[in-house]
């Protein structure tokens, strides 16, 4: 099995011990952070000795965002999905015998009618992304929509998710 932790951070959190702990309890294989800055990528340098692949794309918004994996990534690339400025991680993990593929994002939140609908092109790009991968797909991330939101079910019919 592969264990995979998503948490979002919150950008002006300072309780990176708190954020540590959790990964040491959940041992995960793959960590994904969102809203990640420069002063968390520093306060979460001690992660390198564990996890020596990562893809780090820290912004002062709330959109920045950081992979960590103790397996060797194949590919990485960022991504802006949707046409909204705000980066995406896409890697190749190789792992089980196959390409796992892997998509670590965060959508702007709906707050108001535009971000709503850049949330909406993010998520339906998404999709996008994920049916057009061979082999299996894993999404990961703080998608800012709800199980019941008819944009997050398309995205799975959709993306085959």
């Amino acid at each position: 099995s592969l264990r995979l932790l998503s948490l979002n951070v919150h950008t002006a959190n300072t309780r990176a011990d708190l954020v540590l702990a959790a990964i040491r309890e959940g041992n995960p294989d793959v960590i994904v952070l969102l809203e990640v800055n420069e002063r968390w990528i520093e306060e979460l340098a001690s992660l390198r000795t564990g996890y020596p692949a990562s893809v780090l794309e820290p912004r002062e918004d709330n959109f920045g965002i950081a992979l960590f994996s103790r397996l060797p990534l194949q590919r990485t690339e960022i991504l802006e999905l949707g046409d909204v400025p705000v980066p995406s991680i896409a890697v190749e993990i190789g792992w089980g015998g196959q390409v796992l593929r892997l998509l670590g994002t965060h959508p702007v939140p709906p707050g108001s009618a535009e971000y709503a609908g850049e949330r909406n092109r993010q998520l339906s790009a998404i999709a996008e992304w994920a049916r057009s991968q061979p082999g299996p797909v894993v999404v990961a991330g703080d998608l800012n929509a709800t199980p019941w939101s008819p944009y997050f079910r398309a995205l799975l019919e959709a993306g085959r998710l």
